[in-house]
Order: structure tokens, then C-alpha cells, then sequence
């Protein structure tokens, strides 16, 4: 893939990851490290897809371009402003602190001679093995745990979430539905464990 799809999609990725800070209530130092710690792999792939459908069509026209030995006129090439939404996100974030642009600049920029993989030797392999099934019984633990709400829940706050996405200027009718599908599925579930537990009730030796 071409060197300029893989570093915008990596600085667009770096600010979704900046976005998710921002949902943290608390930004103390301590809080932030325990946001890092707690984030998974699923996290990471829907921020890699929002990501990936942010990076232009312009972006991939010029990668294909260099493939197929195409030009492409200067007029077509338009520079990012990612870097000052970026930069308006640190100065929110505690972590931000102290930061100036050159700081942010070498932090988006910090990979980007980093090839994308690495060669590791036998021992390598074995200890990077070991410890991925560390993090899965560890995952897996944590997971056991994590409160999953119920329909009921789901359903109330999906409403709310509705009624308020319904007024914003963002809001537009294909996000509208499908936001509505996904507020009815939680409705239809709630409704049959009501269902359900009426039912039960019948069956409930009398006292």
C-alpha cells in the first residue's frame, strides 16, 4: 500500500483515539492510563474503521495513481486539517498539557519509518505466543465480569440517545433509521422478556 494512504490512516486513527479520551469523565493522569489499559481489541477495530472511511478518495486516487504511473494534477491535492482538530482535542486533554505543535507533530509522525512489521527470531515467537494467552485468559477474566445491560436499559438509553441525535445539525435520515432499527430490536427484546416473565408467572406454585 502506499506510503501516504498508510500515514493518513494512521494520523486519522490516532484521532479517533484522542475522540474516545475526550468520553472519559475524569482526565486525570491516573484515568488516562486506566482508558489505555481497559481498551481492546474490538475498540481498536471500530476506530480503525471509522478511521479508514474518513481517509479521502483524493488520498486513494493518488496511490493508485503512483501504481498505475498516472499524474495528477497539483490542483487535485488538498493538505489535511486533521492536524488542527488534533491539536484542539490536546489542549482539552490533560495529557495535553505543556504540549506545542512540534510535540504534536513528532507524535503523529513518530512511526512513520516504521515499516509495518518486524522480524523476530525463534525466541521471540515462542515469548510473543506466551504472552498473547496471557492477555486472552486476562481479557477473558475481565470479560466474565463486565455488567451487560439488560433490553430494558439498552432501550431507554437508546431513546434518549435518538430524541437527541434527531436534533442536531449532523443528523441525517439514513442515521436517523438506523439508529431507530436499533432503538426497535432493543423495544422488541424488552418486550418479549416481559412476555416471557408473565408467562412464568402462572407457573408459580400458590402459597
Amino acid at each position: 500500500m502506499d506510503q501516504s494512504v498508510i500515514e493518513t490512516l494512521k494520523r486519522l486513527y490516532r484521532k479517533q483515539l484522542l475522540r474516545r479520551l475526550l468520553s472519559v469523565d475524569d482526565s486525570e493522569i491516573e484515568t488516562m492510563l486506566k482508558f489505555f489499559k481497559e481498551i481492546n481489541l474490538k475498540d481498536c477495530c471500530y476506530m480503525l474503521v471509522e478511521a479508514w472511511n474518513s481517509v479521502e478518495s483524493q488520498t486513494l486516487k493518488r496511490a493508485w495513481n503512483k501504481l498505475l504511473k498516472l499524474t495528477l494534477s497539483n490542483s487535485a491535492i488538498k493538505p489535511h486539517d486533521d492536524f488542527e482538530e488534533i491539536t484542539e482535542i490536546m489542549k482539552v486533554l490533560s495529557i495535553g498539557e505543556g504540549c506545542d505543535e512540534e510535540n504534536i507533530k513528532e507524535w503523529l509522525n513518530y512511526d512513520s519509518e516504521d515499516p509495518g512489521f518486524q522480524i523476530l527470531t525463534d525466541e521471540e515467537i515462542i515469548e510473543d505466543l506466551n504472552s498473547n494467552e496471557r492477555e486472552d485468559e486476562e481479557e477473558t477474566e475481565t470479560e466474565d465480569v463486565t455488567h451487560v445491560p439488560s433490553h430494558a436499559e439498552a432501550f431507554e438509553a437508546l431513546d434518549v440517545a435518538f430524541k437527541w441525535f434527531e436534533r442536531q445539525d449532523e443528523s441525517d435520515p439514513i442515521q436517523l433509521l438506523q439508529l431507530k432499527r436499533i432503538r426497535d430490536l432493543a423495544a422488541m427484546k424488552r418486550c418479549d422478556t416481559l412476555r416471557q416473565k408473565s408467562i412464568k408467572s402462572y407457573f408459580k406454585p400458590k402459597s
